[in-house]
């Protein structure tokens, strides 16, 4: 039968071989979500300049098409 000791120490030996195992398993995944975190950030920076440049062509086309109307006569609604 065991006692106390002999299950302290299982216990332990159980420990350090799931940390051990968690470590080997986890640095993989750390690597993978450093590059997923560097292409989102990428990915957002993109965009950011993608939905400025849309917005200035955006601001420009209504001033054109409200001169456009002016010109024309045609109210806008």
């Amino acid at each position: 039968m065991l006692n106390k000791t002999d299950l302290s120490q299982i216990q332990k030996a159980v420990r350090t071989e799931t940390k051990q195992i968690v470590k080997q398993e986890l640095t993989p995944l750390k690597k993978d979500v450093k590059t997923l975190k560097s292409g989102v950030l990428g990915m957002k920076r993109t965009m950011g300049v993608m939905l400025d440049v849309l917005d200035r062509e955006d601001v420009t086309i209504r001033k054109r098409v409200e001169r456009l109307e002016e010109h024309a006569g045609i109210s806008s609604q």
